[in-house]
């Protein structure tokens, strides 16, 4: 679990700096539909190769049990089309540091959502370390507004 997570955290550092180069040659419109239209290519070579055992009956699920089918609609459009879009355009005109830094205090709502929603359990621990990432996310929208003791570039 330890390595996978570390893999993610690696693509998640990586992405948003590859996203930024390749938005200074393209409109953030573009991007986001080849990126869409690859992101389709790649599920079906995956579906074929690998995951297609449940799939049936996944959609048999799905038949049964509409709303799933309208909450992934309007999951998908959240992720790839506003999410995707406004994290460009702020990437396109920010510093990636400072975006994917702001953008990363996610878990915040995470939590509350599946405190309101799922009826999940936080632990005094876990409510601990959501207050650390507001204030880590904090400082950094503060930093114009603070003189800087050290700066550097790496």
């Amino acid at each position: 679990m330890l390595l996978d997570c570390i893999i993610i955290t690696l693509i998640l550092g990586i992405v948003p700096i590859i996203e930024k180069y390749i938005i200074q040659f393209i409109e953030v419109e573009t991007y986001i539909v080849l990126i869409g239209l690859l992101f389709f290519v790649y599920v079906f070579i995956y579906h074929f190769l690998v995951g297609h055992e449940h799939f049936y009956h996944d959609l048999q699920v799905i038949k049964k049990n509409k709303h799933i089918f309208f909450l992934m609609v309007f999951s998908s459009f959240l992720l790839f089309i506003v999410n995707n879009y406004l994290n460009l355009t702020l990437l396109k005109k920010n510093a990636a540091y400072l975006i994917t830094a702001i953008t990363s205090a996610f878990p915040i709502f995470t939590a509350m959502f599946a405190v309101i929603l799922l009826n999940e359990k936080i632990s005094f621990n876990h409510f601990v370390g959501i207050m650390f990432t507001l204030l880590g996310v904090t400082l950094l929208n503060t930093s114009d507004l603070i003189p800087d003791f050290v700066s550097f570039n790496l």
